[in-house]
């Protein structure tokens, strides 16, 4: 079992008991610490869930909500409902962002694939002049607006990026992080369903939708990757 199909299941259910996926499990250490996450992921999300109780009295109050009733008795319940609901959409969202379907589970997959592929390329930090940095997010559809924080990275690596699909267009960039490189990709695909966070074992980083694309920020383990994500959100977009 290849690792696309090892996780599309194991998304879909860690707790498969069927011969060849639990062959898979044992067979790679990575893959067992993924179905020990999602397996403690599913009986935190049960137990919460079922610790989740109902107020005493709550249907009663909902029934009387109907005749008249004071207004704090009204407010009081409407309250209690609301609380209620929220706390179970946000448990039910939780569960949700915590899967990523099985497009975006190929996608991860194709992005580590090119990753590794290029990282010998970008072992160079010197850095490149903004103009070739524009070329390359011209032509991906993508603009950057270089304001002095952004012009202050220090980018040393700038490609065009399709992941391998002719029909992609994507840009690459690379700026020196305390680390080592860190890789900004931009690619106007199918938006991921929520954040989907980088497995391998020597990057990190996450793809997230962004408009009508998608956009990685990827670094090695020890690099703090927030106040790019944060930077080069509030100056990007792409173009029509």
């Amino acid at each position: 079992m290849d690792d696309s199909e090892f996780r599309t299941r194991a998304f879909s259910n860690p707790l498969d008991d069927e011969d060849d996926f639990r062959a898979a499990v044992d067979a790679h250490p990575d893959r067992r610490r993924l179905i020990d996450e999602l397996t403690a992921l599913e009986s935190g999300l049960h137990q919460v869930m079922q610790s989740v109780k109902v107020p005493d009295g709550l249907h009663k109050k909902l029934y009387a909500h109907g005749r008249p009733a004071t207004s704090a008795l009204r407010k009081r319940t409407s309250f209690l409902l609301a609380a209620s609901l929220v706390v179970t959409a946000g448990f039910g969202l939780s569960l949700v962002q915590a899967r990523p379907s099985a497009q975006d589970i190929a996608f991860h997959d194709s992005l580590i694939e090119h990753l590794h592929h290029e990282a010998p390329r970008y072992r160079d930090a010197s850095e490149i002049q903004w103009q070739q940095v524009e070329n390359v997010l011209q032509a991906a559809g993508a603009i950057l607006h270089a304001n002095n924080e952004i012009l202050a990275l220090h980018l040393t690596f700038a490609n065009h990026c399709g992941l391998g699909m002719e029909a992609q267009r994507g840009a690459h960039i690379v700026a020196q992080g305390e680390f080592g490189p860190v890789s900004i990709i931009f690619i106007r695909n199918t938006p991921v369903s929520g954040n989907v966070k980088l497995r391998d074992n020597r990057f990190k980083g996450r793809i997230m939708p962004l408009g009508e694309g998608n956009m990685a920020v990827i670094g090695e383990k020890k690099e703090s990757l927030g106040r790019y994500e944060k930077l080069l959100r509030e100056n990007f977009e792409w173009s029509i």
